[in-house]
């Protein structure tokens, strides 16, 4: 069998995988999880809440809205996270609840896919990037993981925004990395990462101002909410 075509079929073969995973992992998490008393809601309803042009962070709209679409857990009076991200959620906004909880499911692991890739590419040996399709399967054991997929956190923005970092630094560009990596406070909890990285050592003093700013920016929005 000539190189190319095997190749082509080990392309196939691997998309074909993996793709099959993601569509089981997906349907079982629509079946089996009440997702509408999720942290997805809060997520999906603040996207939704500024395409109908209303304030997610009026106590009396916050919980009208859940009233509105049938959510019924209400743990908070007002969306508990910065406006950035409710503006990041409003394509989902478009979608109704379930459509949009199998649509970031599916966004979730496309990411961690593609970031299992694109470290696996950093080994120079072929044969190592045949594990793409055994770790993914075996991310579905891990539990910060199940617990990320059946609740529709937002982890996924983390770990995409910490590759990018990783990528950027490797070229060089820390400026671009660092507003990057400031995307991890879009959840502040996830945050912390930063706080690592900086103590560390592994932060450079180029990555902290575009963080400073992207952090200020993030609070006089919250204020203005």
């Amino acid at each position: 069998m000539k190189p190319s075509i095997q190749k082509t079929l080990g392309i196939i073969v691997t998309l074909s995988l993996i793709g099959g995973m993601i569509f089981l992992r997906a349907r079982l998490s629509y079946n089996t999880f009440d997702f509408q008393n999720s942290n997805f809601t809060f997520f999906w309803l603040s996207g939704r809440m500024l395409i109908d042009g209303e304030n997610p962070y009026d106590e009396k709209q916050y919980l009208a809205g859940h009233e509105t679409y049938g959510i019924k857990w209400q743990p908070n009076r007002i969306f508990p996270y910065p406006l950035p991200l409710a503006i990041f959620f409003i394509p989902l906004g478009f979608l109704s609840l379930p459509v949009a909880y199998i649509t970031w499911q599916v966004i979730t692991l496309l990411i961690v896919a593609a970031t299992i890739f694109l470290l696996l590419a950093h080994w120079e040996e072929s044969a190592q990037r045949l594990l793409l399709v055994p770790i993914f399967a075996a991310m579905f054991f891990f539990g910060p993981m199940y617990l990320t997929l059946h609740t529709g956190s937002v982890g996924a923005i983390a770990l995409l925004a910490l590759l990018a970092a990783i990528l950027l630094l490797e070229k060089d560009k820390s400026m671009l990395a660092g507003i990057v990596l400031s995307l991890t406070m879009l959840k502040p909890p996830q945050g912390i990462t930063i706080l690592f990285l900086q103590a560390s050592g592994f932060w450079h003093g180029a990555i902290g101002k575009p963080f400073t700013a992207w952090r200020s920016a993030e609070l006089h929005c919250c204020s203005l909410g």
